[in-house]
């Protein structure tokens, strides 16, 4: 928005005639004074990058919480108004709705079956100049009502999840992504025996915001957690994890509990690097904010290793695709707390364990909070 007037004045002059005894003298000729010259508007003072980078995430951090506030409140057109007229929005490897009609319809399906659903934000990293948030919610809700096949159960459910939004130059929503976990919240339900998380009724910590600077801090830890999809794709477990403090912690949401430290995060992917020989990991898209990196990962590979880190007693011989939305916490240039996300139904139904042969691994990884 455009600051400061222009004031323009207009300056009229009048010749007067004086009167004395004889012949009135003829009138003086009117003559303008010079043009005052007009007054300029003020020029803005010009945004360092960081300083650029903090204004436009704000407006997307204002955005962002009118959007959850007017969800809180179910109103369908509320939200749907917060996304442009090309958004889009998708469930993590399910289904995507590509319009607004679509996503109304959406919401009111949701609501129907979850019509007290609220989040709350515990984790949000915001990349003004990228036009991008990565958030990881608190969701919790009430199954009242008809989900798809599933009747109402009168169960709570309450876990964490993350929406990923690009946000457009007016700060409504291009794309949105939901990750979190369908088994969590189906055995939650008592729809499915499998390890899963406990109900969540609060956040497991104070709200953290951090919004990205562009400092050389964020470009080297960005470039760091960059690396190590190498790390990963060559299935090297110690170059993976070279860059992790040993005491280091594994939030993983797909999992029945967090694992840590350092040498039992390394127990666990190594197991699951051998059940997947040609594992591949790539970065969708990636960025940093503070002493934080996100990351939106795909992981494809076939299961032809052993498989005890799945439950199986032998391999399934079927490919796997799926995708994650990981955040990393650094200190010093090393990872102290990683969080990954992922749907675990699409890696049980890939692998063909939907009837019943999927048993968790006899002996589970040691539990952390969250």
């Amino acid at each position: 928005m455009r600051t400061g007037s222009l004031l323009t004045v207009l300056a009229w002059v009048f010749a007067v005639s004086s009167c004395g005894g004889g012949t009135t003298p003829a009138p003086t000729p009117m003559t303008k004074p010079p043009a005052k010259p007009a007054a300029k508007p003020p020029v803005p003072a010009k945004l360092t990058p960081a300083e650029s980078a903090a204004a436009l995430a704000d407006g997307i951090h204002r955005a962002y919480k009118a959007c959850i506030d007017v969800a809180n409140r179910q109103s369908v057109e509320g939200v749907v108004n917060c996304f442009a007229d090309s958004g889009t929005s998708a469930m993590v490897d399910g289904s995507r709705d590509n319009n607004k009609a679509e996503i109304r319809a959406s919401m009111i399906r949701l609501w129907k079956g979850v019509p007290d659903m609220t989040r709350k934000s515990q984790i949000m990293l915001i990349n003004g100049p990228a036009r991008k948030t990565a958030t990881v919610l608190l969701e919790t809700a009430t199954h009242k009502g008809q989900m798809g096949p599933l009747k109402p159960t009168n169960k709570r459910i309450g876990f964490f999840g993350v929406q990923l939004i690009d946000w457009d130059a007016d700060n409504l929503i291009k794309s949105n992504i939901h990750f979190f976990d369908q088994a969590t919240v189906l055995a939650q339900l008592g729809i499915i025996k499998f390890p899963h998380r406990p109900l969540r009724t609060g956040l497991a910590f104070s709200p953290i915001i951090v919004k990205a600077t562009g400092s050389a801090a964020e470009k080297a830890n960005l470039a760091l957690v960059d690396s190590l999809a190498a790390a990963v794709s060559a299935r090297d477990v110690d170059r993976t994890f070279a860059a992790f403090e040993p005491s280091a912690t594994y939030h993983h949401m797909a999992g029945a509990n967090s694992i840590a430290p350092l040498t039992n995060i390394k127990r666990f992917f190594g197991k699951f690097f051998a059940a997947f020989p040609d594992l591949r990991k790539t970065h969708v898209t990636s960025f940093a904010a503070g002493d934080w990196v996100f990351v939106h990962g795909r992981w494809e590979g076939t299961n032809t290793g052993p498989s005890s880190v799945l439950g199986m007693s032998k391999p399934t011989g079927k490919k796997l695709k799926y995708h994650t939305a990981e955040f990393y916490r650094l200190a010093k240039g090393k990872v102290v707390q990683y969080w990954g996300f992922n749907d675990r139904l699409t890696m049980i139904q890939q692998l063909g364990l939907m009837g019943g042969g999927g048993k968790p691994a006899t002996k589970p990884s040691p539990q952390t909070k969250p």
